[in-house]
């Protein structure tokens, strides 16, 4: 008898179980965020999880902010104006980037080009010869 009853308790609470559910809110990539809080007798502790926007998608695209959030690192859930914020400052960034990798790399080498490393005269490469001296392979030392 004891075990009819807490089989009808439990498909009772499985269908209340959708009221601790709370949606808090969705990104820019149409993602939702859901947060389960404590008092189902099953979580004590509250959950955070989100459901995807598309879920055929491989590369899951989630924002920053919503991430930390989801971790736990973030207690309070990023508002509208934050994220707002986030993705002009990134794209800021992304355009200072794209302008600096034109105009500034590669100016203090000796030769002026744009190596990755500067070639200077009085440095050598290899030991015993200059840098800019070419090896000649039948001369010896």
């Amino acid at each position: 008898m004891a075990k009819l009853i807490r089989v009808i308790k439990q498909i009772f609470s499985s269908n209340t179980s959708e009221s601790f559910v709370k949606l808090v809110g969705t990104d820019r990539f149409q993602n939702k965020f859901y947060e389960r809080l404590p008092g189902n007798r099953h979580y004590n502790s509250s959950r955070r999880f989100y459901e995807p926007a598309n879920y055929t998608d491989v590369r899951l695209h989630i924002d920053p902010a919503w991430e930390a959030w989801l971790r736990g690192t973030r207690k309070e859930p990023p508002t509208l104006d934050e994220t707002t914020a986030h993705e002009n400052r990134r794209q800021q960034l992304s355009e200072n980037s794209i302008d600096m990798l034109s105009t500034s790399y590669g100016r203090d080498s000796a030769q002026g080009g744009t190596g990755s490393f500067p070639i200077r005269d009085e440095y050598e490469i290899n030991p015993g010869t200059k840098s800019r001296e070419k090896q000649d392979p039948n001369k010896t030392h």
